[in-house]
């Protein structure tokens, strides 16, 4: 066995290396040809700039392949076999060599070979027929073979670290080699043996109630903040997190390195995102990336008027609705009793806009579709009310000047009348009038002098809140001069 595993390290690294009928078999057919997705540049020769690659081109024998520093790149080889290239990794695709059977008795396999030249990448080799593996050649003739499974290879300057998740595969240099078993890993330094290293464990999801919520409400320009947990992985030095706006991880990538496997964002902009997290042992073996994590950052906006009261409530004026600006997976119900259980609660899909309704509070819960995880908040409508005198209430022009009053109350206590910058709108018949408005605590005062034009007047003065609702209005019918027997005497309507 130790006699057909060296002879097999040595194939893996020698090019154009047959194996009898196997080999003019499988030269009769059409090698697959890589085709590069993502975030990818390509460069066909030496001294030539790298170039963005359009998405499922394909890739020849001799063609650098860089990924962009923010973004993945993948090679599809075949149905079910690639290689991806993490954020600002280069690579060289090389022609389709002969990879040597995987045990005594087993049938070549026909393998696409790259030059990892930096970076990480993650190889995949589930061919549903068996026939295709991935060599990947690292400098100093180091070199790794993949059969079937999945594994990572990481080169950060001269140290390469290899770890075999699933299948089988070799690793080493010249006659430095070693078979490897799902689960173990291998540090390959220039001119030395193949050092065997246990990989860190996948980190699962942990319920740590001290993490960020994986969905939240942000308002206005506001960033969202988001987070996930999971459990400590065996064997970790670091953490390593991945963000991503889709759950394949081919979108922008962002890279946050930490020690502890608790992730916690910076505000991000409204959007779908997805965070998965690896553990990395002190070696720099990278371990098994966990399944992504969904999260959501939904933007709600207040109408005009609106605010948030220091208890948390949204407090809303008359008219207004809460606005959502992208309810895709989100789901919305409203809390009728508290002693109702939540399997109960009737989620329906969020619009683009949540009223408070026809009653005065609506306690609203709001949930991702995708996790479920969901937030909270209450709705209430302020009552603001103006009351309008005239003084005084029966008046006659020119003799007497009219005081006008309007005084600002709110039943809700949400909204401090003194500080509500209100629209006082006075018109005499039709025309409007400027007035120069006193305004002391939650009273507002004017006095309209005598009008010119021919009588009798309709005083009419209507009050509306900043968010331009209506909240009060009165009507003062004032009388000409005294002893006209064609003019009405003065009326108050409130």
């Amino acid at each position: 066995m130790r006699k057909w595993l060296g002879a097999m390290v040595g194939t893996v690294i020698a090019a154009g290396v047959g194996f009898g009928g196997a080999g003019t078999a499988f030269a009769r057919s059409v090698d697959p040809t890589p085709m590069v997705h993502g975030g990818a540049f390509v460069r066909a020769t030496d001294g030539e700039d790298f170039a963005p690659a359009s998405d499922g081109a394909a890739v020849a024998a001799g063609n650098a392949v860089r990924s962009s520093p923010t973004r993945a790149a993948r090679l599809d080889v075949s149905d079910g076999v690639s290689v991806r290239l993490a954020p600002g990794t280069s690579l060289v695709v090389r022609s389709m060599q002969w990879l040597p059977a995987e045990h005594p008795g087993a049938t070549p396999v026909r393998a696409l070979q790259v030059s990892l030249m930096s970076g990480e990448i993650d190889v995949d080799v589930h061919d549903p027929k068996g026939a295709v593996g991935v060599t990947v050649l690292l400098p100093a003739g180091r070199s790794v073979a993949l059969w079937r499974g999945s594994a990572n290879v990481s080169l950060d300057g001269e140290r390469a670290a290899v770890a075999l998740y699933e299948g089988m595969a070799i690793a080493g240099s010249g006659a430095r080699w070693q078979a490897l078993t799902a689960g173990k890993g291998v540090i390959l330094a220039p001119k030395s043996d193949p050092t065997t290293r246990p990989i860190p464990s996948r980190p699962e999801p942990s319920q740590d109630a001290s993490a960020a919520s994986s969905f939240v409400l942000m308002r206005g320009g506001e960033g969202g903040v988001v987070g996930a947990a999971w459990t400590a992985a065996q064997g970790a030095g670091t953490y390593r997190f991945e963000l991503a706006h889709d759950m394949d991880m081919t979108s922008d990538v962002t890279l946050v390195s930490a020690t502890s496997p608790t992730f916690r964002s910076d505000p991000l902009v409204a959007g779908s995102y997805a965070v998965r997290i690896r553990a990395i042992s002190p070696d720099g073996i990278v371990g098994p990336a966990s399944a992504p994590t969904t999260l959501r950052v939904a933007r709600i906006t207040l109408p005009k008027g609106a605010f948030a009261a220091p208890d948390g409530n949204v407090v809303l004026p008359e008219s207004g609705s809460l606005l959502l600006d992208d309810p895709r997976d989100i789901e919305v119900a409203t809390v009728v009793r508290h002693d109702m259980p939540d399997d109960a609660l009737f989620w329906t899909p969020a619009s683009t806009e949540i009223p408070l309704g026809s009653g005065a509070r609506r306690e609203i819960r709001v949930r991702h579709a995708l996790s479920h995880t969901e937030t909270s908040f209450v709705l209430v409508r302020r009552t603001l009310h103006a009351r309008v005198w005239f003084t005084p209430k029966q008046a006659r022009w020119p003799a007497n000047p009219v005081d006008i009053f309007v005084k600002v109350t709110d039943d809700s206590g949400y909204v401090d009348p003194a500080r509500e910058a209100i629209d006082i709108d006075t018109r005499v018949d039709i025309d409007r009038v400027p007035l120069n408005w006193q305004h002391k605590g939650d009273t507002w005062s004017a006095r309209l002098a005598p009008q010119a034009s021919a009588g009798p007047w309709v005083i009419r003065v209507d009050v509306k809140d900043s968010a331009g609702s209506p909240i009060g209005a009165s009507l003062l019918d004032v009388d000409g001069p005294a002893g006209d027997p064609t003019l009405q005497q003065a009326a108050y309507r409130p």
